[in-house]
């Protein structure tokens, strides 16, 4: 095989598709085993979580930022993949040092994480299987850039850590993924990548949505008071405030009927922003709810029972009850738990 230059600068050459491969990246030992390449991965890290039927057996070498090298050498790799941002410069030269070939990513926006799919696929031998996703995403990219450019775009605040909070400029790949997805984040001018916040700054900015993450830091919905001083700002006064994760690891039942309740009360107001009246509304036809859920978790439809019921106490049961799905998906843009797509009859 021809040799390539990884986003470090470095040339990597293979004499052959790798067989024995190390994977430093949650993300991308999601890509892999979505490229077919799950039973080449002998190692992964310990934040490798997914698929859980592929990493479950495979042998934990530590964490991004401190694994442990000599179990990787002894498991003798073809290939090891890392991220210039996750992973330790001093750690990838010493792995290269004894002849392991290194091959380092560094997608920094949504269209250069989709092209990271070819590259591995290119640099591992799957590029049919490759091929194969990208015929999938990108008309899903494009189709949801469309849809976005033709809305005013939402202020977001995102945090990554708390005590203290930071949060992202506009030089990260959380940044374009939300801009891609609508939303403008209130912090892109800043010229820290990763730059420290006070609430105080982040009320100053106005937010219309508070999203906090479940990683790196772990948000949970009881860090929601944190904001609640702050009655002023859109995302507080309107119940704006949300929470990332999985159905059955990061969030109840319970919370994500609350969460779909959420996202009605959110679709609703854009119906009326659009129609001028719900009054116009002269039937929900059809709800498809996508609930973000983790191995096991079987509860979507108790879940978007929060959106179902929202519908039947706004408009009743003659309007407001319809036909509905309600599906577990293994992952949802930027970490939502929840997305739900409806269908109305209008005058």
């Amino acid at each position: 095989m021809a040799a390539r230059v990884d986003a470090s600068g470095v040339a990597v050459g293979l004499a052959r598709p790798p067989r024995r491969i190390v994977s430093l990246v949650p993300s991308i030992t999601e890509i892999l085993c979505a490229l077919g390449l799950g039973d080449a991965l002998v190692g992964v890290t310990v934040y490798c979580v997914e698929p859980r039927d592929v990493v479950r057996g495979k042998t934990r070498i530590g964490g991004e930022k401190d694994p442990d090298l000599e179990k990787i050498r002894a498991l003798g790799p073809d290939l090891v993949i890392a991220n210039i941002e996750e992973n330790v410069r001093d750690d990838i030269d010493r792995l290269r040092a004894w002849s392991i070939p290194v091959w380092v990513t560094y997608p920094r926006t949504v269209a250069e994480g989709i092209r990271l799919i070819v590259e591995l696929g290119e640099l591992t031998g799957a590029q049919t299987r490759a091929a194969a996703m990208l015929r999938d995403i990108e008309p899903l990219h494009e189709r949801v850039r469309a849809a976005t450019a033709r809305r005013p775009p939402v202020a977001v605040f995102y945090p990554i850590w708390r005590g203290p909070y930071m949060t992202i400029n506009g030089d990260t790949y959380i940044h374009d993924m939300l801009h891609v997805c609508g939303a403008r984040n209130i912090f892109a001018d800043r010229p820290e990548r990763y730059p420290t916040v006070t609430l105080d700054d982040v009320a100053a900015r106005r937010p219309a949505v508070i999203l906090l993450p479940d990683e790196p830091f772990r948000f949970r919905r009881a860090h929601l008071a944190d904001f609640a001083k702050y009655t002023d700002v859109p995302a507080v006064r309107d119940g704006k405030a949300t929470v990332r994760g999985k159905l059955g690891k990061d969030l109840s039942v319970e919370q994500g009927y609350q969460v779909a309740r959420d996202v009605g009360l959110s679709l609703l107001a854009t119906v009326r922003a659009n129609l001028g009246s719900l009054d116009k509304v002269r039937r929900v036809v059809k709800v498809l709810g996508m609930v973000s859920s983790a191995e096991g978790f079987g509860d979507q439809p108790k879940v978007i029972n929060g959106f179902s019921d929202l519908m039947v106490e706004v408009f009743g049961e003659g309007i407001g009850k319809h036909a509905r799905s309600a599906v577990g998906m293994a992952e949802l843009p930027v970490g939502i738990p929840v997305e739900i797509e409806m269908i109305l009859e209008v005058e």
